[in-house]
């Protein structure tokens, strides 16, 4: 289950989200799970 300014979800195998800049983000699930998180650009800190 994902849930991202309020809207819950369950995305499914080979689902891609885009998650807005300042959203609230919460990752939950019953069992395991793979997650990869992409951060773009790849030097946002410096930004």
């Amino acid at each position: 289950m994902c849930a991202i300014r309020g809207k819950r979800w369950s995305p499914k195998r080979g689902d891609v989200m885009f998650i807005p800049k300042g959203s609230s983000i919460e990752f939950g699930t019953p069992s395991t799970v793979r997650f990869l998180y992409v951060a773009w650009p790849a030097n946002w800190q410096s930004l």
